[in-house]
């Protein structure tokens, strides 16, 4: 959702400098999409009450530069404003579910940025992973043939 909701910055539509020129306006993603013709899917949802809750808790929270996850105490408030009681894999989900929202509104800004629910997106994360591993592994042979005296 916070995908979709972004409008992804043109970093090559910059005015010049002292210029007056303003800008194109943004368009979502979402609105793009429909613009185009294109249907806007969601990926599938098993437990929709918990996106519910959390859209109306607030996805995200006011941070210093930027959004950040909501916090407990928000959780706790809303909790106690609305008669709801979570259970604590509900209320830690809803706000895992928050940080990851507000880290997508702000990696959504790059026209790049793949669908995290898109297959392109599991390619990356496990092209990471496959690294990461091959890293410590090689690391781990070296630091084996080179002990240290």
């Amino acid at each position: 959702m916070a995908w979709l909701s972004v409008a992804p910055k043109d970093k090559s539509k910059r005015p010049l400098k002292g210029s007056t020129a303003r800008r194109d306006t943004p368009v979502k993603r979402a609105d793009a999409m429909r613009a185009a013709g294109l249907e806007v899917r969601l990926p599938p949802n098993p437990a929709p009450y918990l996106i519910d809750w959390l859209m109306e808790i607030g996805p995200t929270a006011p941070g210093a530069m930027s959004h950040v996850a909501v916090g407990w105490r928000d959780i706790a408030a809303w909790q106690e404003a609305m008669g709801v009681d979570l259970l604590p894999w509900e209320a830690a989900l809803v706000r895992q579910l928050s940080a990851d929202f507000a880290n997508q509104l702000h990696d959504a800004e790059d026209q790049a940025c793949p669908a995290p629910w898109s297959e392109q997106k599991a390619v990356e994360d496990n092209r990471e992973a496959v690294s990461r591993k091959l890293e410590m592994t090689f690391k781990a042979l070296i630091a084996a043939q080179n002990p240290k005296r």
